[in-house]
C-alpha cells in the first residue's frame, strides 16, 4: 500500500501540478475509481480506510489551525536546473480527504455539512472544528504561484470563512452527475461540444449543482466556441467522458504493433481507459456497437482501417486507404483473384482476424476529409504549466482547419509559411520556434505560446520504476554488468556525428511527457510523427534508442497486462579516463538540464566532453572529469546526483529463465524463425520453440517459454530474453563484432539494455541506429576486449577478427544478407566459390572447387 509520503506526492502532482490548465486551476475534478486504483483497494470502504491512516497523527492540530502548514525540503534534485533545495507542501493530502469526502459515492444523501461528514470520518463525538483547511488552502496557493507558476483561482467562501472554499472547490458530487447522465442519455455524445454545452446549460436543474461544477462548466463552455481542442483538456472534460465511458459511448477499437510483430485489438474507453479483446464474441460484439456501417461490415468480414501512427490502426466505417482487418471464414470465401490482392501483415492475438493490405490497382480508395468545424492547434505537447508547448519541429503542434483556405501562421508578429499536410491541416516549417504563435483564417484566429525545450523535472515529480509494481523488462540482467568499466580499455573511435535536429524534437517531447510515465504506445504514437518522415529509422527503433541509452525503461506492469515508459533516475557512473578521475551522466538528458551541467562543470574547472555517436540516429554521452577527486566530488554535491547502483553479473541465457508458468496459461503466438516476428506455426516449427504465453483471464503481463524436444521448459518474463536465449540454442548468429561495433543481423534483435549502457559507459558514446539492406539496425561501440567479454556469455555474438574474410571463408557483408536469403535458400559466391548457404538450421559455410559456369 503507498506510503503516507507517497499519497502526499500523489495528491499534489494529480490534482494540482499535472491538472493545470494554461496554468490556471479553477476547480477540481476527482472521483472515487482514481482514489480507489491508487490505494490499491477493492472498493470505496477500503480505499477510505487507506486515506485515512496516512493522515498526519497531527492532524487535530492541522485542523484547528493550531499548526501551521508544514512544508518539506526535499532536496537539490527537486530543482537540477537551479542547483537549489526547495520545500514543498506536506499538507495537501489532508484538502484532498476533505474534498474527496463530499464527492464520493458513499456519501449519505442527507450528509450536507461539511462538519458532521467530517466528524463521522474521523470518528469524533463533537463536530469537527475546520479553522486550519482555509489557512491551508492559502498556503497551497501561494507554493503553486511562487514555485510553478500555477494559479489555484480560490473561490469566494462566503459567510463560511473557514469552510467555504473546500466547499466550493471539489466536483462532480452525485447532483452534477445526475444531470450529466440525463445529457448523456438524451443522446448527446462527446464529438458535439457545442450542442453538449447548450443541453447542460438548460437543464432545470443546473443551478442546483455545485459551486464548482458550474464554475468548470463555464470555462469548458467557453472555450468550446473558440477551441474545441483546448476544452477536451480542462477538468470538466474528465468528469464528462467518465460519464460516457459508463455507457460504452464514444468507445474506440484500435489495433496495436509491438516491436515482434504481435497484433492486438483493443477496447479504449472515453475516459482512457483500455482493455484487450481475447474473444472473437467480445470483438464482433463490441465493433457493432460502433454504429451500423462498422456493423455490416464486422458481418462481411472485412473491417476498414484507419492508420493513425505506425504501430496503429482504429476500426472507422468509412476506411481511408488499403489497411483492412479480414477475418478467416471471409478470407476463405474470397476468389482465388481476390486473395492475390490481399497481403497479409499479421495474426490478430487471440482472434480469427488478420490485418491486412488490399490492392486496389486504380480504384484505390481516397480517405475522406476530415470535418473541421473551427480553427484549433492539435497535437500538442505540452511542456510548462501555463499552456506552454515545444516549438522544435517536427514535434511542433499542427493546425486544423475548416475549408479550404490555408491559414496564416504568425509567430512574434512574423509571418511563416504553413506546411499543407492534407485533410484540413497544416504544420509549422521546419526549425525551432519560441513565443506566441498566432493562426489566423477568415475571422477565426487563434494563439499558442511554443518554447524549443523542455522544462527538466524535479525528482519529487517524477514516477521511477518500482520493483513492487513493475516488472523489468531485462529480467535478471536488469541494472547489471557484465565486468567493472574501469579494467578494460575505451578503445578508438572516429568522429561522432551531431544528432539529427528530428531526434532532438522527440527526446524533448518524450521527456516532457513521461514524468509521471506514459503508455507505451503513447510513446510509439509520438516517435510516428518522425519516423513517417523519408531517411528516418522505425518507430520501434526510435523508442529503443531511448531505452538503450538509459534514458528510461520500459516495465510491465506488475498486475496489468500493460507496458510503460518509466524515466530512469538522473545519476552517475565512475569512469576514469587516461590520468583524469571522471565518471558518466547517466539518465535523461533535455537540452536544458545538459546546458545546466555544463555551466556547472565549467564553474568548478572541470573537463566536459560530449561524446557523439557513430551516426546522427544516437544520443550524446557526457562524461566529466579531472586530475583533482575532490572537484568531482563537489560537482557532485552540487548537483545532488546520485551514483548508480550496478551488480556485476555473468549470467549466461542458460541462465536467464526465472519463472514458472503454470496450467493457466495458454499459448497466444509462436516465434517465426523465418518472417522473425510472433505468428508462426507451432507445428511446422523447429525444436526448439518459442510460444507467447497468457492467462486465460489475461489479468497479467505474457510469458515467453522455450520447449525444448526433450521436454524440458525454459520460462521468461522478458520477450527479448527469451527470444536471444532461442537463437543461442539455434545456433543462429544474432550479433556480429567487428571492428569498432557490435552489430545486430535483424532490426528486431537488440543486445539487453544493460549490456548496452555498459556498453555506452566503457567505451564513452551510445548505441546508434545505422542503415543497412534489412533496415534500421543498431550499432553499439566495442572494441574486441569488450565484444569478446559478451560473446564468452553468449556465444550468438559471433566475433569477426577484422574486415577479411574469416578462416571458414565467412566475409561480414554474408552476415548482413543472411536473413535476406532465408526464404530461398539462395547461395553467396565469391570468386568462383561457393562461401555460405543460409537454411533453418542456421548458416552454413563450406569451400568448394571452381564452379563449373561452361
Amino acid at each position: 500500500m503507498p506510503t503516507s509520503a507517497e499519497w502526499e506526492d500523489w495528491c499534489l502532482e494529480t490534482f494540482f501540478l499535472n491538472a493545470a490548465v494554461d496554468g490556471k486551476i479553477e476547480a477540481i475534478e476527482i472521483n472515487d475509481e482514481r482514489i480507489v486504483d491508487f490505494s490499491n483497494s477493492l472498493d470505496i470502504a477500503g480505499a477510505h480506510r487507506e486515506f485515512l491512516s496516512v493522515l498526519p497523527s497531527t492532524i487535530d492540530g492541522y485542523l484547528k489551525g493550531e499548526i501551521s502548514p508544514s512544508f518539506k525540503t526535499v532536496g537539490k534534485a527537486s530543482a537540477r536546473s537551479l542547483g537549489g533545495s526547495e520545500a514543498r507542501p506536506n499538507f495537501v493530502r489532508i484538502l484532498l480527504f476533505f474534498l474527496w469526502l463530499q464527492i464520493t459515492a458513499s456519501k449519505d444523501e442527507d450528509e450536507g455539512d461539511i462538519r458532521r461528514m467530517a466528524s463521522k470520518a474521523l470518528q469524533r463525538q463533537s463536530p469537527q472544528v475546520l479553522v486550519g483547511l482555509h489557512h491551508m488552502w492559502v498556503a497551497l496557493s501561494k507554493w503553486l504561484r511562487d514555485h510553478r507558476d500555477i494559479v489555484l483561482v480560490l473561490p469566494d467562501h462566503g459567510n463560511e470563512n473557514h469552510v467555504g472554499i473546500t466547499k466550493r472547490l471539489a466536483f462532480p458530487t452525485k447532483r452534477d452527475l445526475d444531470l450529466l447522465r440525463r445529457v448523456r442519455d438524451d443522446g448527446y455524445s462527446r464529438t458535439d461540444l457545442r450542442s453538449v454545452t447548450r443541453r447542460i446549460a438548460g437543464d432545470n436543474s443546473f443551478d442546483r449543482t455545485s459551486p464548482a461544477f458550474r464554475r468548470a462548466f463555464a470555462a469548458w463552455q467557453s472555450t468550446a466556441v473558440i477551441d474545441e481542442e483546448a476544452a477536451r483538456e480542462l477538468p470538466f472534460m474528465g468528469a464528462w467522458v467518465r460519464v460516457l465511458a459508463e455507457k460504452d459511448i464514444g468507445t474506440t477499437i484500435v489495433l496495436s504493433c509491438d516491436e515482434f510483430g504481435s497484433i492486438e485489438a483493443l477496447k479504449c474507453l472515453a475516459d482512457g481507459r483500455v482493455r484487450t479483446l481475447q474473444t472473437d464474441r467480445d470483438f464482433v460484439s463490441e465493433c457493432r456497437k460502433l454504429g451500423s456501417k462498422i456493423a455490416k461490415s464486422t458481418i462481411n468480414g472485412l473491417l476498414p482501417l484507419r492508420k493513425t501512427g505506425l504501430a496503429s490502426w482504429i476500426v472507422t466505417d468509412s476506411g481511408g486507404g488499403d489497411d483492412y482487418l479480414v477475418s478467416h471464414a471471409a478470407f476463405e470465401n474470397f476468389t482465388p483473384a481476390a486473395q492475390s490482392t490481399i497481403h497479409a501483415r499479421g495474426e490478430v492475438r487471440y482472434l480469427p482476424w488478420r490485418l491486412c493490405t488490399i490492392e486496389f490497382g486504380t480504384r484505390k480508395k481516397v480517405a475522406a476529409p476530415q470535418q473541421v468545424t473551427s480553427l484549433r492547434f492539435i497535437d500538442k505537447v505540452r511542456v510548462g504549466a501555463r499552456g506552454t508547448y515545444l516549438g522544435r519541429w517536427p514535434m511542433t503542434p499542427r493546425v486544423a482547419f475548416p475549408g479550404s483556405e490555408r491559414p496564416i501562421l504568425e509567430i512574434a508578429g512574423q509571418p511563416l509559411d504553413a506546411d499543407h499536410l492534407g485533410d484540413g491541416t497544416a504544420s509549422f516549417p521546419e526549425g525551432i520556434w519560441n513565443g506566441v504563435a498566432r493562426a489566423r483564417t477568415g475571422r477565426q484566429s487563434t494563439e499558442i505560446t511554443l518554447r524549443s525545450d523542455a522544462y527538466p523535472h524535479a525528482d519529487q515529480d517524477i514516477r521511477f520504476i518500482d520493483r513492487a509494481r513493475h516488472v523489468p523488462e531485462d529480467g535478471v540482467l536488469h541494472d547489471t554488468q557484465p565486468h567493472d568499466p574501469d579494467d578494460l580499455p575505451i578503445g578508438m573511435f572516429e568522429t561522432g556525428v551531431e544528432p539529427d535536429p528530428r531526434l532532438i524534437a522527440l527526446q524533448e517531447a518524450l521527456y516532457a511527457r513521461s514524468a509521471r510515465t506514459i503508455p507505451l504506445q503513447a510513446a510509439v504514437d509520438m516517435a510516428s510523427r518522425v519516423a513517417t518522415m523519408p531517411g528516418t529509422p522505425d518507430v520501434w527503433g526510435l523508442v529503443r534508442l531511448f531505452v538503450d541509452s538509459g534514458w528510461f525503461d520500459v516495465p510491465s506492469l506488475s498486475q496489468v497486462p500493460a507496458r510503460i515508459l518509466v524515466q530512469r533516475r538522473p545519476s552517475f557512473r565512475w569512469r576514469s579516463k587516461n590520468d583524469l578521475y571522471g565518471m558518466t551522466i547517466e539518465g535523461p538528458l533535455p537540452i536544458r538540464l545538459e546546458d545546466s551541467i555544463r555551466r556547472k562543470a565549467e564553474a568548478l574547472g572541470l573537463v566536459l566532453e560530449r561524446n557523439l555517436g557513430r551516426t546522427a540516429w544516437s544520443l550524446p554521452k557526457l562524461w566529466i572529469g579531472s586530475r583533482e577527486k575532490e572537484a568531482v566530488h563537489a560537482f557532485i554535491d552540487s548537483s545532488d546526483l546520485g551514483e548508480l547502483q550496478i551488480a556485476e553479473a555473468r549470467n549466461r541465457s542458460i541462465e536467464w529463465a526465472a519463472i514458472e508458468v503454470g496450467a493457466e496459461f495458454e499459448r497466444t503466438g509462436t516465434w517465426d524463425s523465418v518472417e522473425i516476428r510472433f505468428g508462426g506455426n507451432y507445428a511446422t516449427e523447429r525444436w526448439p520453440r518459442l510460444s507467447r504465453m497468457d492467462r486465460a483471464d489475461r489479468d497479467t503481463h505474457a510469458r515467453f517459454l522455450i520447449e525444448h524436444e526433450n521436454g524440458l521448459r525454459e520460462t521468461f518474463v522478458s520477450a527479448n530474453l527469451a527470444l536471444l536465449r532461442y537463437l543461442d540454442l539455434q545456433d543462429s548468429p544474432a550479433f556480429v563484432a567487428s571492428g569498432d561495433e557490435i552489430r545486430a543481423v535483424h532490426p528486431r534483435f537488440r543486445l539487453p539494455s544493460s549490456w548496452a549502457r555498459w556498453l555506452s559507459v566503457v567505451h564513452l558514446r551510445n548505441c546508434a541506429l545505422q542503415e543497412n539492406d534489412e533496415g534500421w539496425s543498431c550499432s553499439y561501440p566495442a572494441t574486441f576486449r569488450s565484444a569478446s567479454i559478451l560473446a564468452e556469455i553468449y556465444p550468438a555474438l559471433h566475433m569477426i577478427p577484422s574486415h577479411s574474410a574469416t578462416e571458414s571463408g565467412m566475409l561480414p557483408w554474408m552476415e548482413r544478407t543472411r536473413i535476406r536469403f532465408a526464404k530461398d535458400r539462395r547461395p553467396i559466391w565469391l570468386d568462383g566459390k561457393l562461401r555460405a548457404t543460409y537454411d533453418l538450421g542456421g548458416l552454413r559455410t563450406c569451400l568448394r572447387e571452381h564452379r563449373d559456369t561452361s
